[in-house]
Formats: C-alpha cells, structure tokens, sequence
C-alpha cells in the first residue's frame, strides 16, 4: 500500500513506519540517559550528606 507523506511524495508505509520506529529508539534511548544522570546525581548528592551510605548503603 502507498500512501502520501507531507514533504516527502509517495513513500512506502513500511519504511515510513519504520523510520518513526527508530525516532522513537533514540528519544527512549535519551529519556534512559536522562533517568541515569539523573540517579547517579541522586545518589552522588545522598553520598555528600550521609558518606557512610556510601560504604554501608544505609540512611542513618
């Protein structure tokens, strides 16, 4: 099946689609790096107010 895409003139569903598939792979492969900065600054930050949670990974 073909269909027309704005910019791009006949293009074929499947590549279309598959494209789109691979957009959406890097914005949740950059969403995971986002979530692990940002857990790794967590835990950096607990590391500076409690260091024994650093050897003991307790809370006081």
């Amino acid at each position: 099946m073909r269909s027309v895409k704005p910019g791009s003139g006949a293009a074929d569903d499947d590549s279309w689609a598959m494209a789109w598939a691979g957009q959406l792979d890097l914005v949740d492969a950059a969403g995971d790096q986002a979530r692990d900065t940002s857990l790794a600054a967590r835990r950096a930050a607990v590391q500076r107010l409690f260091p024994a949670a650093a050897t003991t990974n307790e809370l006081p």
